[in-house]
């Protein structure tokens, strides 16, 4: 029985995890807010899809059906992680940037 609620719960927080993967590539992808009129569909579809994939987190977040304190525990854990991540990935294009420019500067 436990194997199987953890089996359930690993499941269940990959599909979170890929959910958050495509809301960092889309907010990525996303155009500055003065956009001009010819690109404005596209930065409202990728606003749109942002919205969709937080909503498809909250849903797979109200699945897990944890007391109120763990899953609070959980989601702070699960969002350092990402922003861990996120952050470590910004440090790599900075200085992926910088190599670039000193090999090009010599």
């Amino acid at each position: 029985m436990v194997q199987t609620r953890v089996k359930a719960t690993v499941a269940r927080i990959d599909a979170l995890l890929k959910h958050q993967k495509n809301i960092a590539k889309l907010e990525e992808k996303q155009i500055a807010p003065n956009v001009v009129k010819a690109k404005a569909s596209a930065a409202r579809h990728t606003l749109w899809l942002i919205a969709r994939e937080k909503v498809l987190v909250s849903r797979i977040v109200r699945e897990l059906k944890y007391t109120p304190l763990e899953r609070k525990r959980l989601l702070d854990k699960v969002n350092k992680t990402v922003t861990r991540c996120a952050r470590w990935s910004g440090r790599f294009a900075l200085w992926t940037r910088s190599t670039r420019l000193r090999r090009a500067m010599n």
